[in-house]
């Protein structure tokens, strides 16, 4: 379940490469609620790559899971209510979902996965869900633009831990790195470093 969570949670923070991480990429395949409706393999993650670049909203929830293990195989059947928007696209669709995983030396990696959508079940209160999203996004910027005001040059750990102890709240050190990624592009950091960058305020 920690890894199906992770795959829609890539697909908000719009992660390409953790998706790329979370799958058996040798015997991948896919079938998707979204044209075109064939069966994909790794096209279909350069297809998601694609759409991410011009995803603009997006929340979900994973309802009723049932989850079964057998030795190094592991299926979910669940329904996935996600809604968002692409483009200037909204979308609000409801889809019955068959995940297949197998366990690697590295974990479980999804193997294929299968949606088709149910007419007529449109979860459009998960349009509040993205408001949520966006304001929490915001948040997220305003305490780590906070945590740097002092000219400080911090890693995303770093930036972490400063906004645990001034504001009490957990941040994962990912979500702060993929939200400095996103104000260095916007100009509002300066990156320096490559393995474990540092993150300023522009100068």
């Amino acid at each position: 379940m920690a890894v199906l969570t992770s795959r829609f949670e890539a697909i908000r923070g719009r992660d390409a490469e953790k998706i790329v991480g979370l799958i058996e990429a040798r015997r991948y395949t896919k079938f998707d609620d979204w044209p075109p409706y064939k069966r994909m393999g790794l096209d279909g993650v350069e297809e998601e790559r694609a759409a991410l670049k011009v995803l603009k909203e997006y929340a979900y929830r994973i309802e009723e899971p049932l989850l079964e293990v057998n030795g190094d195989t592991a299926w979910v059947t669940f329904y996935l209510s996600y809604a968002g928007r692409i483009r200037d696209l909204e979308f609000a669709i409801k889809s019955r979902a068959t995940v297949i995983m197998v366990k690697t030396r590295d974990g479980w990696r999804i193997v294929h996965e299968h949606y088709s959508r149910l007419p007529g079940a449109e979860p459009t209160d998960l349009f509040r869900g993205v408001e949520k999203a966006e304001v929490e996004a915001d948040l997220l910027e305003k305490r780590v633009l906070e945590a740097l005001a002092d000219g400080s040059a911090l890693t995303a750990i770093e930036i972490s831990e400063r906004i645990r102890k001034v504001s009490g709240e957990k941040v994962e050190p990912s979500d702060v790195a993929r939200k400095c990624r996103e104000l260095v592009d916007a100009n509002k950091l300066e990156k320096e470093g490559f393995l474990q960058p540092r993150y300023r305020l522009k100068r």
